[in-house]
């Protein structure tokens, strides 16, 4: 492979397009062509099947064993292999057909928890080894995954409309809300009547299914309609490291953004259930519909995202980190004064609310811009650089979030939370609209070449 240019220029050609497009279907959104919504079900199937994998997984684990402990250590362990092997994931996605991978990695994680159903029936005494084995399997094959299907939906979406890339972005995250939502209601239930094994078959069902849906997706190898010669995997990462080195502000984007999920999944994922359970002494009941709370106000912002979809461009991007900053401030004034726990557990809830608003304003301006900067045969490198820096990010928030939780006020912590916030909309701001300068720049060019 060549070594890029400092900004590549993406043509808009036929590559770049849903073949859809050129029988007639200009005046019908991308979003309803029959492309985008099997890989959607798709997206739905797979997803649904990995909640409830997870969810029958930790009750059958803490039935057995009364210990949290032990799954959240399984579930830690299964993150080290997308971690490491996201950046390779990336490079397979720009060197084989994205379809046939997707198909093929959905296939093989049916088949996968197939053998877990049988290896459960066999081996009594290790079952547990076998839950790690099967979280670890699946999270490599998710890591060869989630890059490819990144690098399809522009790919099969086209670039000619930021707009619709916002769309399909919100579309996504709506799915993600809804099977995050579906476990929690209707997760113990089935698992009551259902049991672990019943539940794993639904799973390797979903898989299939996900299967069946990609088949009938249409996606062009973009090196084989490009003439362009395989070079070795080293050379591709060779490659988006140096489209990295030659494009400064899109590193510092991608930076600043592993740095908000630090910041953001350690106060969700830690300060939501040690706030509380722990220092506000509710009981799981409390903390349960609480959680519900902030997974129906995520799928709300999904289809605020959807309906803004315009408005949400890159350059507004530091206004809306900006405004979640602001909602840490009332956090911080609540557990400050000596008011009750209700008094403090509503003005907490409801500024999370505000701050998971904020948050879907702001991912949804993320996915768009990179696919706008990034050429189509580098998507999926990017990617999974991408993926690996903000997974590397959330374990380490967590840590650190644990330690300042132990060891300092709550007031401190959301007064500090929210001032890093705001100095990360002021870093940002330059880097977002020399960002939006070279989408601009790239259209243009593109405008040409269609002309």
């Amino acid at each position: 492979m060549t070594e890029p240019t400092p900004l590549p220029e993406p043509t808009n050609s036929p590559l770049h397009q849903d073949k859809a497009a050129s029988t007639g279907t200009h005046s019908r959104s991308p979003l309803l062509r029959p492309n985008f919504i099997l890989l959607m079900a798709g997206q739905g199937f797979s997803l649904f099947g990995n909640t409830m994998l997870r969810f029958a997984l930790s009750m059958w684990v803490l039935d057995k064993t009364g210990s949290a402990t032990i799954f959240s250590t399984l579930l830690s362990l299964s993150i080290v292999p997308t971690i490491i092997l996201s950046p390779f994931g990336g490079v397979i996605a720009d060197r084989v057909n994205r379809k046939v991978m997707m198909v093929a990695l959905d296939a093989i994680s049916g088949v996968v928890v197939l053998t877990a159903i049988l290896g459960f029936a066999t081996m009594q005494a290790h079952t547990i080894v076998a839950i790690g084995a099967l979280l670890i399997v699946l999270s490599m094959l998710d890591a060869m995954e989630s890059p490819t299907t990144s690098a399809a939906i522009p790919q099969m979406l086209g670039r000619s409309d930021e707009t619709v890339l916002r769309q399909a972005q919100a579309v996504s995250s709506q799915l993600n809300a809804i099977m995050q939502i579906i476990p929690t209601f209707a997760g113990g239930a089935l698992y009551a009547v259902l049991g672990i094994r019943h539940m794993l078959e639904i799973t390797a069902i979903c898989f299939f299914a996900t299967a069946v849906f990609e088949c009938f997706i249409r996606l062009t190898d973009i090196r084989k309609e490009r003439g362009e010669s395989l070079g070795t995997p080293l050379q591709d990462i060779k490659g988006a490291f140096g489209l990295l080195t030659h494009t400064p502000n899109l590193i510092r984007f991608m930076l600043l953004i592993a740095a908000l999920n630090f910041l953001l999944s350690g106060i969700s994922a830690v300060g939501m259930p040690f706030i509380i359970r722990t220092l506000l002494h509710f009981g799981a009941d409390v903390y349960g519909y609480s959680d519900g709370i902030m997974s129906i106000v995520s799928l709300l912002g999904s289809f605020a995202t959807l309906a803004l979809a315009t408005k949400l461009v890159l350059k507004r991007m530091p206004l809306t980190i900006g405004a979640a900053a602001l909602f840490f401030a009332p956090i911080a004034v609540a557990f400050a004064l000596p008011v009750n726990n209700w008094s403090k557990l509503v003005v907490y809830i409801v500024s999370l609310c505000f701050i998971t608003l904020c948050i879907d304003f702001t991912n949804v301006m993320i996915g768009p811009s990179m696919i706008k900067l990034v050429p189509d045969d580098m998507m999926g490198k990017i990617g999974g650089l991408f993926s690996t820096f903000v997974l590397c990010a959330a374990p380490l928030g967590q840590m650190a979030y644990g330690l300042l939780f132990d060891h300092m006020h709550v007031s401190v912590i959301m007064t500090g939370t929210g001032i890093c916030l705001g100095l990360m909309a002021i870093v940002l701001t330059p880097t977002v609209h020399a960002l939006d300068r070279d989408i601009d720049r790239i259209s243009t060019a593109n405008a040409a070449v269609a002309a």
